[in-house]
């Protein structure tokens, strides 16, 4: 069952997502019977008595393909696997595509879940789209890692993954200057035991008293709240010195004087390689310009070797000509 309407009863929603695993199974059992390729890769991620079941396929195809379906729920090594096989056999192709087919379906059907979580003043923001994209993806996580045998609810089970997957979306680009998630995560934690102790005593705590309640340590606490701590500075704000900010910091860009010493090393660069043929200024100012050896000699029809003595060459010529001068 693979076609899908805009919205699934929980009976159809059970069916395909059943019908998307005896794929996936089928697909690891057809990688595992119609090639080798796989078998080096699969020994990385199997140990002991797993790994044995390795040497005893075909018979064991089946016991296996159980065991890589529960050490990879995001289908990372499946995915990893199916992109290394050259060439890849007819049935693996057609199988995965079935798979895919199934499996785009589930999601497609599910898409109003990632509108529905996303928090609701993010729909009014620029990025909005980007943010729907990062739940998308939360959502195909969800239906790769689903266990119809927990007896969990998908939308339950799909919430988690695409709130994780928006807020780490917004955690990493909402600021100027990007912070780790994991300090954001820090930084709730720390925020919700300060309203807690507020809310009960009615002052704020001390740095220790968070340290000790939250578990990070005084330091960690420290370095979160500086790290959250800055605030927007201009570069039209007046120094000790009386000189504007921008005004003291250093530039990408050069100078004038700069820019006019540099005209005048190009101009009298140009007035020596006039003083050569035109073949070995050519080649010369070809090389100095950053191109190849190979596109030069190609031009000219010449070797590598010939190009570089003729570069040579010249350059001893304006060294002669210099000291003549």
């Amino acid at each position: 069952m693979t076609t899908t309407k805009s919205r699934l009863t929980p009976e159809e929603s059970k069916e395909l997502m059943r019908d998307i695993k005896t794929r996936e199974k089928n697909l690891w059992i057809s990688i595992l019977l119609s090639t080798d390729q796989a078998l080096p890769l699969l020994s990385q991620h199997l140990t002991g008595s797993d790994l044995a079941l390795l040497t005893g396929l075909p018979e064991t195809a089946e016991s296996l393909t159980d065991i890589l379906l529960s050490i990879d729920p995001n289908k990372k090594i499946l995915e990893r696997i199916y992109r290394s096989l050259d060439p890849l056999p007819k049935e693996v192709t057609f199988i995965h595509g079935q798979w895919l087919q199934a499996r785009n379906a589930f999601v497609t059907a599910n898409l109003y879940l990632v509108h529905y979580f996303c928090p609701a003043w993010i729909k009014e923001k620029p990025f909005f789209e980007d943010a729907i994209q990062e739940g998308t993806i939360g959502l195909i996580t969800t239906v790769n890692g689903f266990d119809l045998d927990r007896n969990v609810c998908f939308s339950t089970y799909a919430k988690y993954w695409i709130k994780q997957y928006i807020r780490r979306y917004l955690e990493n680009h909402r600021d100027t200057v990007r912070r780790s998630v994991h300090l954001h995560e820090m930084r709730k934690k720390i925020s919700r035991t300060r309203q807690c102790y507020y809310a009960q005593h009615g002052c704020d705590p001390l740095p220790e008293e968070v340290a000790e309640k939250t578990g990070l340590g005084l330091k960690k606490v420290g370095n979160v709240d500086s790290a959250f701590s800055w605030g927007v500075i201009s570069t039209d704000q007046i120094n000790d010195e009386g000189d504007k900010l921008g005004d003291s910091l250093p530039s990408h860009y050069p100078s004038v004087d700069e820019l006019i010493d540099e005209k005048k090393v190009y101009e009298s660069l140009d007035r020596s390689l006039d003083r050569l043929g035109e073949r070995d200024r050519d080649i010369l100012k070809s090389g100095l310009e950053g191109q190849t050896m190979k596109d030069i000699s190609a031009r000219y029809t010449v070797s590598r070797q010939r190009v570089q003595q003729i570069q040579q060459e010249a350059i001893k010529k304006l060294r002669f000509a210099t000291k003549a001068a």
